[in-house]
């Protein structure tokens, strides 16, 4: 969060299309909703969006 080097890069895959949100219950448990509202970004519920996007043939996911 306060690693400007880090949020540059958020910003410039923004920029190429990349949607970011992040999930209120990992926002909550290590309470930084707030601070992640006031960078801009979607603090949200992500059990039901998440689960339909694996479902989706489309979807790609990156783990590492």
């Amino acid at each position: 969060i306060g690693d400007p080097s880090i949020q540059a890069k958020v910003r410039a895959m923004q920029d190429d299309g990349v949607v970011v949100e992040a999930c209120v219950a990992c926002a909550r448990k290590l309470g930084l909703v707030d601070q992640i509202e006031a960078l801009g970004y979607e603090v949200k519920g992500m059990g039901v969006p998440l689960t339909e996007a694996l479902k989706d043939p489309a979807t790609e996911v990156l783990t590492f």
